[in-house]
């Protein structure tokens, strides 16, 4: 730059300042190359001088003249106002008189060079037209405001604007990209923060909040462009396959429940006498009133076309409400004096024609009572004098008889005028008694650690298993071959014999059960503390039992089955899979056939026995025995869990051709299999529930979600 001291001194009025900043700025901040056509530049335009303000005199400054001389170019910002301005037509003047002309360059931001009406060039330049001084100016509208600026670059290093500009919008683009990718990365780890409270919530069983903040960790129609993190497609997919849910507001300790018969939603009484009505899938409350905390529900109710809740109280006594107006119905007269003990069950028959309800106590009244469940009025009642019902009563699938459970066990027939004892065992009963499917046994717990297969007709015990969990209450699957009890799941095999098969996630009475699909069944739990909770049973889609050695293949329709060795499914093709084994942890690289490294899961809490590649790569099921997941192999998260039942994993795990399916073979030759839907219809499916569930002001403050 020899002696000069300023690149460029920028001439302009104070009305085009505005211009005059912008264009100082944009020169001083370009990111010059090195060399550009064999061209050696210099390391930046840095500095290009801006006086602050207009001269006050009508001479030019001693330190805007020394500031003049010492600038190699002048900028001149051309505008018909700075056309008038004669500080501006000095400082073009000077450069005039110095030989320099060459090295004045006209900015047009508006106007035109000698118009008529609209002239932007100051007198000393007006006066060059038509001689070989004569200057064309950069119009900014011709060319637009970057390019505009670029040009002068170009003029001022003596290079082609067009290399100088595609140079210029390559590294625009990288500035753009780069900023994009601080963007999404403040997004990916805000993202992250929401899905690893959704992931608390689930852990601590609100699984409808928990997926409703999983959703506004992933792109909505709001936020299309939210970039997709692996933490939260896990709080997504596990929110999804986790039904838990939490009912919470209640007062003192939930002792009854009832579930609607459409399955959409559930009643709980608690120990202060209110009774509130929840949506199962969102847990919103959508009514509630309070009965009386001295007389505190003991039993609840629907009836089969859902609109009457029963209520069975503490003392005794029997309420109906309409489910439309919560109202309380009229109660026969004279129901009241009977004076009942504790209400402890409330059931309708299968075939809708009769209500029981049973007590427990030790008045001549308790018993169990029929009604009629289209009038809800009061038929017949049997008392304790012919038999013991503490533990409450069931009716058979058929309709035609009552069991009881207590000190004696007992069959009645149901019949609405004079209900007859069949037959009646002595067998003190921890639980109640349930009917299989078929209604031709009996299943029920006893107080010495037994869960007893009785036949329906005679009473006769036919097998019993050990009971590990002192079971009180059972609950039979909609199938009538699983029994749920307190933390304990029992099955009832075709040849009638009644076996302890593993534990449930639930660990308290449960009060009623949903059936949701062929793999799932949903318990209603009712906890004696402050929520009730919806978890699901360890259930398994099984396609077939075979022999130990069997491996998985898929047929043409993508379904799993048995298969020998040779027609074993393979792993999917272009891909290496390394396993590093220490201490009973596993390091897991994924690589393309090039050995080029797509992803590493580091010191998984597992010793690798089997892994399957989804077929597109991004997912690798890993498994030892029952443990293992599904990880995101270019994050090395583990997206998913599938529930196995404890089931051993053995000899080989696969993904289906479609990637939709992850299957397994257990060790006892068993195929289960677990839905591995893609992100965007998890996404949808999970909106879908959500829809009518906005966060509120409050929730999103709570979670973060705005400041």
């Amino acid at each position: 730059m020899g002696d000069y001291r300023f690149f460029a001194f920028i001439s302009y009025r104070s009305t085009d300042r505005e211009w005059a900043v912008w264009l100082q700025h944009m020169l001083e901040h370009y990111r010059l190359p090195s060399v550009i056509n064999g061209v050696q530049l210099p390391d930046s335009l840095y500095p290009i001088f801006l006086d602050a303000s207009e001269l006050a005199g009508g001479n030019l400054g001693d330190e805007l003249a020394r500031a003049l001389e010492s600038s190699r170019y002048l900028i001149v910002i051309c505008s018909p106002s700075s056309a008038q301005s004669q500080w501006v037509d000095k400082e073009v003047q000077s450069f005039i008189d110095r030989g320099e002309i060459d090295r004045v360059i006209p900015f047009i931001i508006s106007g035109s060079p000698y118009g008529e009406d609209d002239n932007c060039f100051v007198p000393a330049l007006t006066r060059l037209r038509g001689t070989a001084m004569e200057q064309l100016g950069i119009s900014v509208s011709e060319n637009g405001r970057e390019p505009a600026a670029v040009k002068v670059i170009a003029r001022m290093l003596g290079l082609n604007f067009n290399d100088l500009w595609r140079r210029h919008e390559r590294e625009k683009e990288a500035e753009r990209q780069r900023l994009i990718e601080v963007n999404n990365s403040i997004r990916r780890n805000l993202a992250r923060f929401v899905a690893q409270k959704s992931m608390t919530l689930l852990e601590q069983g609100d699984g409808m909040t928990a997926l409703r903040l999983a959703l506004e960790a992933l792109p909505s129609p709001e936020v299309p462009d939210l970039p997709v993190t692996a933490e939260a497609e896990a709080a997504l997919r596990m929110s999804l396959n986790s039904p838990n849910r939490i009912y919470k507001g209640f007062s003192d300790y939930i002792y009854c429940m009832a579930l609607h018969p459409d399955g959409k939603s559930v009643a709980f009484g608690d120990g202060d006498g209110n009774i509130r009505v929840f949506d199962v899938e969102s847990s919103r409350e959508l009514h509630s009133f309070v009965w009386d905390s001295y007389d505190y529900p003991t039993a609840l109710a629907f009836s089969p076309d859902g609109r009457t809740l029963v209520l069975g109280t503490q003392c005794g006594h029997i309420r109906f409400f309409d489910t439309d107006t919560w109202q309380m119905k009229p109660v026969r007269e004279g129901i009241d004096n009977l004076h009942f003990d504790e209400v402890n069950t409330i059931v309708f028959s299968p075939d809708g024609r009769y209500m029981l309800t049973s007590y427990s106590g030790i008045s001549d009244y308790s018993g169990f009572v029929i009604w009629d469940a289209a009038t809800l009025g009061w038929l017949s009642y049997v008392d304790r004098k012919s038999l013991f019902c503490e533990k409450g009563v069931s009716i058979s699938p058929d309709s035609r008889h009552i069991v009881c459970a207590g000190s004696y066990l007992s069959l009645f027939t149901l019949d609405a005028e004079s209900p007859t004892q069949v037959w009646k065992v002595r067998s003190r009963c921890r639980s109640n008694a349930v009917f299989s499917a078929d209604g031709k046994h009996i299943i029920y717990a006893t107080c010495a650690n037994r869960v007893c297969d009785v036949d329906a007709a005679t009473g006769r015990r036919l097998s019993e298993c050990i009971d590990p969990n002192e079971t009180k209450h059972f609950i039979p699957a909609p199938d009538g071959t699983w029994f749920f009890g307190d933390g304990t799941t029992f099955y009832f095999d075709a040849d009638g014999v009644i076996s302890w098969t593993g534990k449930t996630k639930s660990g308290e009475h449960i009060g009623a059960i949903l059936p949701a699909d062929r793999r799932r069944s949903y318990l209603f739990l009712s906890y004696y503390d402050n929520q009730g909770l919806l978890t699901v049973s360890p259930s398994m889609l099984i396609y077939g039992k075979d022999a130990e050695d069997e491996f998985i293949s898929f047929d043409a329709g993508g379904k799993p089955v048995v298969s020998d060795y040779d027609n074993r499914a393979m792993p999917a093709a272009g891909f290496k899979v390394g396993l590093k084994k220490n201490r009973g942890r596993t390091t897991v690289t994924v690589s393309d056939l090039n050995d080029k490294v797509l992803g590493c899961i580091h010191d998984v809490d597992l010793n690798v026995e089997y892994y399957a590649m989804s077929p597109d790569g991004r997912y690798i099921a890993l498994y030892q025995d029952d443990r293992g997941g599904i990880w995101s192999v270019a994050d090395g998260v583990c997206v998913d869990i599938p529930d196995l039942e404890c089931e051993a994993i053995e000899n080989q795990i696969a993904f289906s051709p479609d990637g939709r399916t992850l299957a397994m073979v257990s060790r006892y030759g068993d195929i289960m299999t677990f839905d591995f839907k893609p992100l965007d219809e998890l996404i949808a499916e999970a909106r879908r529930k959500c829809t009518d569930m906005p966060f509120t002001a409050e929730e999103r403050r709570k979670y973060y979600l705005e400041s």
